[in-house]
């Protein structure tokens, strides 16, 4: 899959509920249920100024379970499940 098309379907993925499968730098597994829709972010938790050291291997997401805003690189993903809701359960697609 090209990096462009793999970039689209993430940023899609995240711009509603999704559950992200990454390994921490610290070599564990970490399942995240976020977001970077606004709408589902609490307005006292929105981004103030945009982040000086963007790369564009890292996506800052908001973790919903925690209420926190998070990062991991593109390269540390293992598993994207979209089509989540706010509950943490995907739909049902066939």
């Amino acid at each position: 899959m090209s990096d462009s098309l793999e970039d689209t379907l993430l940023t899609e993925a995240l711009s509603s509920v999704a559950v992200v499968t990454f390994t921490k730098r610290d070599n564990t597994t970490r399942v995240m249920r976020c977001t970077t829709n606004l709408n589902l972010v609490p307005s006292d938790k929105h981004p103030t100024k945009q982040n000086a050291n963007y790369s564009p291997d890292v996506y800052r997401v908001f973790d919903l379970d925690i209420s926190e805003w998070r990062s991991f690189r593109k390269s540390t993903i293992l598993k994207i499940e979209s089509g989540v809701n706010n509950n943490g359960e995907t739909s049902n697609n066939g």
